[in-house]
Order: structure tokens, then C-alpha cells, then sequence
């Protein structure tokens, strides 16, 4: 087993513990989370923040669009958005990266460049990450955080090219040119910021609904949301970050709302995700795409 493997493989086991570890809190406190979690409880929440999740993925889907045009004509939003939702729920399986592949597979039908698939998605997870590092670190070193960012990207690019899988669809695509990254990365990071502050924002309505009696503060939340958010999307192999994000939620907020709390709290909010998750590849699958692509477009210059 290499190295990397067995990293991967570490990964997952601290994934299972932290959702084993979850699922004992939550079990060693029903007697207080019992409410919150009855059928009527679940039911209203995942009724409408499940839809409103679903909504929220289409600002993914435009940031996504967005970078695909980086290298090429952009596709149709509805061929995008049918692309982009297909492929998501794929997060869930084994390695957390089967929709990436997804995208790559079903993108060629909208006839966008192999290459330019794959910078999109490295772009995409760049740029989430940074947002969500921006959330949660202080004001003051956001505008550091965003230039580091932007220097990493950089030197990531010519890095990247030298891996034997991506480097040779990289090596389709002119290397990123300073002057240009501002004018291209600018609207997707703004729509991934405005992302992950609305899911923090279904975070504090769901407490808000579930205890109305504690004073919740909602800047707190959503930096909970974004710290819980970067933990899983950094654990390699933590399938859609589930264990993970719950863990991390339940230690960032038990000690304001109690652990048996935000456990309960953390499992209706994974609900909300994976019930807005198979909204939208629900609304993919029905959007048609089209058999054939009309094959790569040329790269521009970046």
C-alpha cells in the first residue's frame, strides 16, 4: 500500500470514528434532543431547508459555468446546471471525488474541452476553500488570506502539471497569466462566498426552530458552518465530509447549546443536505443533454 493510500485510508477511519463518536452523543442525550428530532421536527426542517439548499446549488452551478469559460466558450446554463447536478450526489460514494469524474464524463457532451473540465473543478475547490477561509478567519486577514491564496493558486498551477493524470490535461491549457486571475476568479468567489454565508444561515434557522429558548448568535454559526465545512472538505476520502463536518459542529457549539444538542442539530442538518442534494439531481436528471458534444472548444489565453 503507498503512502498516499494509506493516508486516504487513515482519513476514512477518523471520518467513521467522528460519526460513530456523533451518534454517541446524540444517543447519550435524547432525553433533550428527543423534540427536536420527532418526525413533526424533522419534517419542517427538512421541508423547506432541503429546497432552499437545492436553490442554493445553482449559485455552484453559474461559479462552475463561470470557469469553464476560462479556456473556452462557456456552455448552456441549462447543460451546466444539467452536468453539474447529475454528477454531484457522486460526493457520497467511496473517495469523494466520484463527481469530479462525473463532470468529466457527461461534460464532453456539452462539447467542453476535457482540460478546461478539469481546471474548472480544481478551480471550483480552490476557490470554495479559500471563501470558507475567509469566513472564518478575522477581518483583518481576510485580504492577506485572499493574496496567499491567489500566490498558492499560482504556484499550484505549474505543480499541478507535473502529476502524471492532471498534468497531461493541464498541459492542454496556456499557464495562468497574474494579470488575468482577478477579472476570472472574482465572480465565482463571490458566489461561493454567498454560498457557505447562506448555508450558515440554514444552520441558525434550524436552531432558531429547534430551540427557540437559547440566544443564538448567527455570525457564530455561520463561522461554525465554514469551520465545520473546511474540516470536511480537507479530510481526504471523508465522503461529502459526512463524520467529519458533524464532529467538528458538535465540538465548535456544545458548549453554547450542549453537545446532545448540536449533535441532533448537525444530523438534521446533514438531512437538509443530502435531501437538497438528491433535489438537485433529481432537476439534473430531468434536464436533457445533448448526445454528442460538439466537440472541444479552443483555449484562449489566460
Amino acid at each position: 500500500m503507498t503512502r498516499t493510500a494509506s493516508w486516504i485510508w487513515a482519513a476514512r477511519a477518523i471520518a467513521l470514528a467522528a460519526l460513530g463518536w456523533v451518534l454517541w452523543v446524540f444517543a447519550a442525550n435524547w432525553s433533550t434532543a428527543r423534540e427536536f428530532m420527532s418526525p413533526r421536527g424533522l419534517a419542517v426542517g427538512i421541508g423547506w431547508g432541503a429546497p432552499a439548499y437545492a436553490l442554493l446549488s445553482v449559485l455552484l452551478v453559474i461559479a462552475w459555468r463561470w470557469l469553464c469559460g476560462g479556456y473556452a466558450t462557456r456552455p448552456r446554463m441549462r447543460d451546466a446546471y444539467a452536468v453539474w447536478a447529475r454528477a454531484q450526489f457522486a460526493k457520497y460514494l467511496p473517495g469523494n471525488v466520484l463527481h469530479f469524474v462525473g463532470r468529466q464524463t457527461l461534460g464532453r457532451r456539452t462539447g467542453t474541452s476535457q482540460a478546461a473540465l478539469l481546471w474548472a473543478s480544481v478551480m471550483e475547490t480552490f476557490g470554495l476553500l479559500l471563501a470558507a477561509s475567509v469566513i472564518v478567519l478575522p477581518p483583518a486577514m481576510s485580504m492577506g488570506t485572499a493574496a496567499v491564496g491567489l500566490l498558492v493558486l499560482l504556484v499550484s498551477d505549474r505543480w499541478l502539471r507535473r502529476l502524471p493524470l492532471i498534468g497531461s490535461r493541464l498541459a492542454e491549457l496556456p499557464r495562468l497569466q497574474p494579470r488575468r486571475l482577478p477579472g476570472l476568479l472574482l465572480p465565482p468567489f463571490l458566489l461561493y462566498l454567498v454560498f457557505l454565508l447562506a448555508n450558515g444561515l440554514i444552520l441558525f434557522g434550524l436552531a432558531s426552530g429547534g430551540w427557540p429558548e437559547i440566544d443564538l448568535d448567527p455570525a457564530g454559526l455561520i463561522r461554525a458552518f465554514a469551520v465545520a465545512w473546511l474540516a470536511g472538505t480537507l479530510t481526504p476520502g471523508a465522503s461529502g465530509g459526512i463524520g467529519v463536518r458533524e464532529a467538528v459542529l458538535t465540538l465548535e457549539l456544545g458548549p453554547v447549546m450542549g453537545h446532545g444538542n448540536v449533535a441532533a442539530l448537525a444530523i438534521l442538518l446533514r438531512s437538509v443536505t443530502v435531501g437538497g442534494d438528491l433535489l438537485t439531481a433529481f432537476a439534473g436528471w430531468r434536464q436533457p443533454l445533448p448526445e454528442t458534444g460538439s466537440g472541444p472548444e479552443s483555449a484562449s489565453e489566460l
